[in-house]
């Protein structure tokens, strides 16, 4: 390896070394130059060494802005696809909640007639929301840990580097998310169950 240093890089490559058959020459900078002075200075080495020598010229530089724009538009995709699964799931919340609630009128209904209270009934549906939200949050939460635990020790990845890059904060946001949307599914389903007639509901058989 040819370290050559900054004086040298106009002089003819001749004069700054003896190229072997093979040979790899790494050129370093001394300060933090932009992508368009490194395309630049890239373009004037392979003059100089291309004439005599086949060439093959790797931009670090260059290589790593294009790996960071590839690897922002798979974000972007698969985060657009990740709000798309969180649509359809928001939406299934609200339909097998309330579908769920309409079904179960018979039900609140017999409740008040031994004398629950609505107040009582809001209890019963908060009980119901928290266990209809934190189940999958409770078992799919540690089994995500102990995956990526396993997938980091396996990769023989230092667990303190993933850890303070792993997104944590999205997680803990998309499981308020859930726990907020299954809540307001049960405050709508429960405001309408409360503001129909149960009454007619025990005296109609028909009706459920």
């Amino acid at each position: 390896m040819h370290f050559v240093p900054l004086s040298l890089w106009r002089k003819d490559f001749r004069e700054v070394c003896e190229a072997e058959s093979d040979s790899y020459i790494r050129i370093f900078s001394g300060k933090t130059p932009n992508l368009a002075d490194l395309n630049g200075l890239e373009q004037e080495i392979l003059r100089l060494v291309s004439g005599r020598y086949e060439t093959e010229s790797e931009n670090r530089i260059r290589e790593r802005v294009t790996n960071d724009s590839l690897i922002q538009g798979m974000v972007m995709i698969l985060g657009a696809f990740c709000v798309l699964l969180a649509v359809i799931g928001i939406a299934n919340v609200f339909l097998t909640t309330l579908g769920f609630l309409r079904q179960r009128k018979r039900e609140f209904a017999q409740y008040m007639s031994i004398g629950l209270t609505p107040r009582e009934m809001r209890k019963m549906f908060c009980i119901e929301a928290l266990v209809t939200a934190g189940k999958p949050l409770l078992i799919t939460l540690p089994l995500t840990v102990l995956f990526v635990q396993f997938a980091v020790t396996a990769s023989y990845l230092d667990p303190v580097v993933f850890w303070a890059e792993a997104p944590v904060l999205p997680v803990l946001i998309f499981a308020a998310g859930i726990v907020v949307f299954v809540a307001l599914a049960y405050y709508i389903g429960g405001k309408r169950l409360l503001g129909c007639d149960l009454n007619e509901v025990l005296r109609n058989d028909a009706l459920i």
